[in-house]
């Protein structure tokens, strides 16, 4: 989603400023760590999910998309609510997985985050 994102606004960038604008796809560590270490002269972006900005490392330019976060679980699960997946995990600790888009993504975060009791 992010890199089909980055090629469209990419191709919408190139025509302003009369240059191509490159996309290279990094995704996980590799990415967020080449970019920190880019010169800070204006000419390093990143498009990444908002779990990054809490960390502190960038600062946000801004929004350029909004998309929703869904938990779903197989159909033959037992769960079929937030509070069913919560009374589960407090159940058999340890016992549940999850996938994600990986570390320091925002659904790496989310499913990390307790919930507020």
């Amino acid at each position: 989603m992010i890199d089909m994102l980055a090629r469209t606004i990419a191709d919408r960038l190139s025509e302003p400023w009369k240059q191509q604008v490159i996309v290279e796809n990094r995704p996980g560590l590799a990415g967020t760590s080449s970019v920190a270490k880019a010169a800070p002269d204006g000419y390093t972006l990143m498009l990444t999910s908002n779990g990054l900005i809490p960390s502190g490392a960038f600062r946000g330019v801004t929004q350029v998309a909004s998309t929703p976060l869904i938990l779903v679980a197989p159909p033959q699960s037992a769960t079929r609510s937030l509070k069913d997946l919560i009374d589960a995990a407090k159940e058999k600790p340890g016992a549940l997985n999850y996938g994600s888009a990986g570390l320091g993504s925002t659904t790496g975060i989310s499913a990390g985050c307790r919930p507020v009791q």
